[in-house]
């Protein structure tokens, strides 16, 4: 790599939208401030490219004794980042439903003045903290152009890199991503107990808060690979009915199914069109391998209660379990909108399958056959890029 950066000849561009400010001080005279444009490697001398009031100039870089480079993606406050990432943890926090799996908002928390006054909340408490981390030191890149050959060597290699097209690019990415999921099973069970005693659709939404938080690395600039864990869960539903079989007997029953999936993938992204868009925009293709943890149960509970002598009560228990390790793989698309260097906002859609699972219909107990086999979401993805 040093010998690349060193010996190669070629000129390495700064993009417009990318220059950086920085302070560029000559072994003899006054130190300059300005912008970097660019540097030309393999001439008698390597030449920076500077951009300094209203002219351009160049400078030979062993004429050089130091250069501070200012990182913008470092600078400014962190209230953006605070108001986003606190407006999420408060809606998954405070909305989440009860007796359900991980994320799962009530309807109170998933729409109107519920999620207003909840994102309101968690804007003003993240942005304020995000507002009290600001630039100072870390936003600068020192270089220094004295002392050994190899202490020289070792700045132009690391100035050299920060320089290229690659070093303008995070190379670490954090994402969170939460959205409307499409259960393939749930329904049945809805037409089957679904009625003025049921309870589910009613009081819990189907948007997921937390879908899967990923960890990616790019090894160019266009390809990551990383890992993933994904909640394939499905809001749990329940009925309660009541009826009178005589005037002196009469039952209680209880219906109630759920469906907790934690997928645990290796994945790769991929962006067709690196280099077509402009820089703020990214659109992802993506895909993963890994296993599955399925745990499913169904039951249906009906008490008989006889209020004649000998005033008994008899229970009758059905109930179906599924709880397996297995294979899964996922696939899953992305349109990201990049408000800082470090900070995306995106539109999102994944679909993760593993091998059917079929329960039987119990037909005595009004309980539906199903088949588990996955489902499909589409919402929203939150980055962070470092």
């Amino acid at each position: 790599m040093l010998a690349y950066f060193l010996l190669v000849p070629r000129t390495l561009w700064c993009q417009e939208d990318q220059l950086r400010r920085a302070l560029v001080f000559p072994k003899t005279g006054n130190g300059m401030s300005g912008y970097l444009t660019g540097i030309r490697i393999g001439e008698e001398d390597d030449t920076l490219m500077f951009f300094s009031g209203s002219q351009s100039r160049k400078i030979l870089v062993g004429d050089l004794s130091r250069i501070i480079v200012l990182s913008p993606n470092r600078s400014g406050s962190g209230f953006l980042h605070g108001a986003i990432l606190g407006a999420y943890l408060s809606t998954l926090l405070i909305g989440q439903g009860r007796d359900q799996p991980i994320a799962y908002l009530s309807q109170s928390a998933s729409g109107g003045t519920g999620l207003l006054l909840t994102a309101l909340l968690g804007v003003s408490v993240g942005g304020g903290v995000g507002a009290l981390f600001k630039s100072g030191a870390a936003g600068e890149d020192i270089f220094n152009f004295w002392g050994s050959e190899i202490e020289r060597r070792s700045a132009r290699k690391k100035f050299y890199e920060l320089m290229s097209v690659e070093a303008w690019t995070s190379s670490l990415h954090f994402s969170v991503q939460g959205g409307h999921v499409y259960s393939q099973a749930s329904k049945k069970f809805d037409e089957a107990f679904g009625g003025a005693n049921f309870s589910g659709s009613g009081e819990i939404s189907e948007f997921n808060w937390l879908r899967k938080v990923q960890l990616t690395y790019s090894l160019q600039p266009d390809f990551e690979v990383g890992a993933a864990v994904q909640w394939g869960s499905e809001p749990a539903v329940a009925s309660y009915q009541y009826g009178t079989i005589s005037p002196t007997a009469s039952t209680w029953g209880n219906a109630s199914r759920s469906l907790n999936v934690v997928g645990y993938y290796g994945v790769c992204k991929y962006q067709p069109l690196y280099g077509s868009l402009p820089k703020q925009i990214q659109l992802v293709v993506g895909a993963g391998v890994g296993i599955a943890d399925i745990d499913y149960s169904r039951i249906e509970n009906t008490t008989t209660y006889n209020y004649s002598p000998p005033y008994n009560s008899t229970q009758d228990l059905i109930q179906d379990n599924v709880n397996d390790m297995t294979p899964s793989a996922l696939v899953f698309g992305e349109f990201n909108f990049f408000l800082k260097e470090s900070l995306s906002l995106g539109l999102t859609a994944d679909y993760i399958y593993f091998p059917p699972k079929e329960i039987d219909a119990k037909l005595s107990a009004n309980l539906p056959e199903e088949t588990i086999s996955g489902n499909a979401c589409i919402g929203f993805v939150i980055g962070l890029h470092f």
